[in-house]
Parts: structure tokens; sequence; C-alpha cells
């Protein structure tokens, strides 16, 4: 990997992202973010559908209320990034790592989190119906009123995590760490986790 380079998303950059999307996401145009440094950017309220983030580290980075739908961050460190009421369905990630992460009330129907750290996200009231978690730290995250139905986590740490009045009707966890975590055994699928007596 090469040294990450201090950038910005350019004015150009998002005109052939919006040009990409209106061809039907065919030939050149996608953004794609690799390997760089965004600091202190707002980028909210854009149309990013399908962006491209790998290698990069976001801090401070304002994403509220963005279009990311199909989106891919791999291998991305995220610090004090906000994606507030960011529409986030569909979107991959993988190998990712937020620090002081907030997603509350993002609608993220179907994403995937691979192998991701997420300590002490502030989730609340997030959407992440048919979600599917893989391996992913949320110790201590706060999934209070989180909307989870049908979502799958597997070889989770949610330790200390609060979900409280989160939605949780064929949720399933299987081989989760829920030690300390405020959670109500009797709406979700709780196989072989980790429970506090």
């Amino acid at each position: 990997m090469s040294p990450r380079t201090s950038r910005t998303v350019t004015e150009r950059q998002r005109e052939r992202h919006a040009a990409w999307l209106q061809g039907g996401r065919q030939g050149d145009g996608r953004l794609e973010v690799r390997d760089a440094l965004l600091v202190r950017t707002r980028l909210g309220a854009l149309d990013l559908r399908g962006a491209l983030f790998e290698g990069a580290r976001l801090e401070g980075v304002d994403l509220g209320s963005a279009r990311l739908q199909g989106s891919s961050f791999t291998g991305c460190e995220l610090d004090t990034v906000s994606f507030l009421m960011a529409e986030l369905s569909q979107t991959t990630w993988t190998d990712c790592t937020f620090v002081r992460g907030r997603l509350g009330l993002s609608d993220a129907a179907g994403i995937t989190l691979l192998r991701c750290q997420l300590p002490e996200a502030e989730l609340q009231r997030v959407r992440w119906t048919q979600a599917r978690l893989t391996e992913v730290a949320l110790t201590g995250a706060d999934l209070s009123g989180a909307e989870l139905a049908g979502a799958v986590f597997q070889d989770c740490d949610l330790r200390n995590a609060d979900l409280n009045d989160a939605g949780l009707t064929g949720t399933l966890f299987h081989r989760c760490d829920l030690g300390g975590a405020r959670i109500d055994r009797r709406a979700a699928i709780l196989e072989d986790c980790r429970l506090d007596d």
C-alpha cells in the first residue's frame, strides 16, 4: 500500500461520478478513493451511490444524509465520521475501523460488515434490517431503538452493547459474546452465545 496522501473529493470527481450513475454505472467516472487521507471534508447530502473507498483514512468527515447505497469500504479507518441519516443500504464494509463513529438514524438495510471494529459506536435507531455482520466488534455500542429485523450477527462481540428497545424480530445472534449487553433475550434468536446470567 502506498502512503496516504491528503486530498479532497473535487467538484470534477463529483460530476464524473454523477455522469457514471446516469450512464448506468458503465465506463469510467466512478468515485474511487484509494489510499487517501480525507480530513474535515463535507460530503453530506451528495449522491455517492456505488462509490469505492479502499485503504482510506477519513477524519472528521461529514457524510450525513449522503446517498451511499451499494458503496464499498475496504480497509478504511474512520475517525469521528458522521453518517447521521445517510442512506447506506446494500453497502459492504470489510476490515474497517470506526473511532467515535456516528451512524444513528441511517438507513442501512442489507448492509454487510466483515471483520470491522465499531467500539462504542453511536447507532441509535439505525435501520439494519436483513444485515449480515461477521466477526464485528460492537463493544459498548449504542444500538438502542435500532431496527434489526432479520439481521444475522455471527461471531460478533457485543459486550456491554445497548440493544434496549431494538427491533429484534427474526434477528439471529450466532456464537456472539453478549456479556453485559442490554438485550431482550426473548425477542432475538440466540445460538451458542455467551450471556451473563
